[in-house]
């Protein structure tokens, strides 16, 4: 359609004055809206409609900036419009404030967190697919890699879980990204909800045999755990 509009400008006038006065109720935008939540373009259609949008710009009939050239005091005025209408700081402590409320509802946090890890496309780093190699390889079936945001905890984004019955978390902290961090502050915050938690650091990973063992020590200590508390109920 946009292909049709860059080569056919009369057409976009004769839809323009169709739909002159034509509103949409609040009810319409809420169906619309839940309609397209969740809903992904495709590389090639993102490229399809990138193509026609430039196509559509080079015409100058839907170009109204078409081979213009702003002048040093337009620039100015252009500026000083836009200065004008930045924020008080009364009305950015007032968003603030908003943003901050907004980020104790749980639900709301972590929907943003998934939504931010989606938008940068995480996979396993080569740290996490060397664990998740080494998971597999010694405990298949019994891990699966949660670092994609499926899997969000008190606003963490953990890479491991178990998935045999156990609540167990294995974090990969890499040398760069976690330098500083106490590993206790992590597990004590995945403690707090049940889940026992093991933390391997990027610079263990040279030597993947003593990363097995602690992994194996890890698993009989939490295995051990369960069956002393299945024992105390019966």
């Amino acid at each position: 359609m946009l292909r049709y509009w860059a080569t056919h400008p009369e057409a976009k006038v004769v839809i323009s004055e169709r739909l002159k006065g034509y509103f949409v109720s609040g009810e319409a935008r809420s169906l619309l809206s839940k309609a397209l939540k969740g809903r992904t373009k495709s590389d090639s259609t993102k490229a399809k409609m990138s193509s026609s949008q430039k196509l559509r710009m080079a015409n100058p009939l839907n170009n109204p900036q078409y081979g213009k050239h702003l002048t040093e005091e337009c620039k100015a005025k252009i500026s000083k419009s836009s200065a004008s209408r930045l924020h008080t700081e009364e009305t950015k402590h007032k968003i603030s404030d908003a943003a901050k409320l907004s980020w104790q509802n749980p639900e709301y946090r972590d929907r943003c967190i998934r939504a931010t890890i989606a938008a940068s496309h995480t996979r396993p780093s080569e740290p996490e697919r060397v664990v998740l190699n080494l998971l597999n390889e010694h405990y298949p079936t019994e891990w699966e890699y949660v670092g994609d945001g499926s899997f969000i905890l008190a606003g963490k984004n953990p890479d491991f879980v178990n998935v045999n019955g156990r609540k167990q978390i294995i974090e990969v902290f890499g040398d760069f990204w976690h330098k500083g961090e106490d590993p206790e502050d992590r597990i004590e915050i995945f403690r707090h909800y049940g889940y026992d938690t093991l933390v391997i650091w990027e610079r263990e990973l040279k030597n993947l045999d003593a990363v097995l063992v602690k992994v194996n020590s890890f698993a009989s200590s939490c295995k051990d755990s369960l069956v002393h508390k299945r024992g105390e109920k019966n």
